[in-house]
């Protein structure tokens, strides 16, 4: 609505504070986005199925806590993902980065506490767990078929049911 509104995406998400459910679902005119500082929150669906969508990262400063169940799934030529300076993200939901068959590039965030998320992430082969993560649910990293390694950080409490479920090539 906004969009036909003739708003740009950049002017929504700096006149708002969460990034709501299904907000740009399948808006296929995205190639890169940026989250502004303003940003808490990531629901459900928001970027979901942006085909043409290839790379995420976040402004210094963001307030981003949480990206919820299926935020940015089916994002099929999503190549790239940099939660480097997220401080405080702690949470990346069940199914949100799900079938992102082509991210190749994951830069987790400092304080991350639970991931999963990133089921069907056939393009990933290397993943480093911050130290502060204390949760691996179940399915996380699921079909991750080209996945040869992760640093599992001592920190970690709980690694839940199929986490690792088809990483045939997980050593």
């Amino acid at each position: 609505y906004l969009m036909k509104k003739g708003m740009s995406v950049d002017e929504i998400m700096s006149k708002v504070t969460n990034i709501a459910q299904y907000m740009f679902y399948d808006l296929n005119i995205l190639k890169e986005v940026v989250i502004p500082a303003n940003i808490r929150k990531i629901e459900c669906g928001a970027f979901n199925c942006c085909k043409e969508l290839e790379q995420v990262s976040f402004d210094d400063g963001n307030l981003v806590e949480i990206v919820d169940f299926t935020a940015f799934a089916d994002c099929q030529k999503l190549k790239k993902i940099d939660f480097g300076n997220c401080n405080h993200l702690r949470e990346i939901g069940a199914y949100s980065f799900s079938a992102c068959r082509n991210l190749t590039a994951l830069v987790l965030p400092p304080n991350l506490k639970s991931i999963e998320g990133f089921e069907s992430c056939s393009g990933l082969t290397e993943i480093v767990l911050p130290s502060t993560v204390e949760f691996i649910n179940g399915g996380a990293f699921s079909n991750c078929t080209e996945l040869k390694s992760i640093t599992i950080p001592s920190s970690v409490k709980f690694i839940g049911c199929w986490a690792f479920h088809n990483c045939v090539n997980l050593k």
